[in-house]
This record gives structure tokens, sequence and C-alpha cells, in this order.
């Protein structure tokens, strides 16, 4: 089932990628599956940006930095 959307919220397709309402920017977060807290994987803040796009591309890079380690 599809998850319902607000109107007028930016959303993103991308993995990792989010709109943060308060700053207005684009978020992005990798989850490390080798590294846990508690029972979840631990999560890496990549950053904010202005760009939807420049978020993805730097969540595929820090998820293959996290893939190889």
């Amino acid at each position: 089932m599809p998850v319902p959307r607000k109107p007028g919220v930016p959303h993103s397709d991308h993995p990792g990628v989010r709109w943060d309402a308060p700053t207005s920017k684009w978020i992005g977060k990798v989850y490390d599956r080798s590294d846990r807290v508690g029972k979840r994987s631990k999560q890496i803040h990549v950053g904010y940006f202005v760009d939807e796009q420049a978020c993805a591309d730097a969540c595929a890079t820090k998820r293959a930095e996290v893939d190889a380690a």
C-alpha cells in the first residue's frame, strides 16, 4: 500500500533522501547494517543539500563507502 503524501510537501524517490521542512533543504542519511546501535542499524548523516539530485549522489557515494568497509 503506498504511503499517503502531504500535498505541497516535496518527496523523493531516492533511498535515504527526504525533505527537511524546518531547514527547507534535502537531507541525506545512510544506514550501516554492519554496525548496530541496539537492534537498529547505525545511522550516518550525509548532509543537507539544496538540490535533490546532489543529495542522492552524495548518499550513493556514502553508501558505496559504507558497503566497501
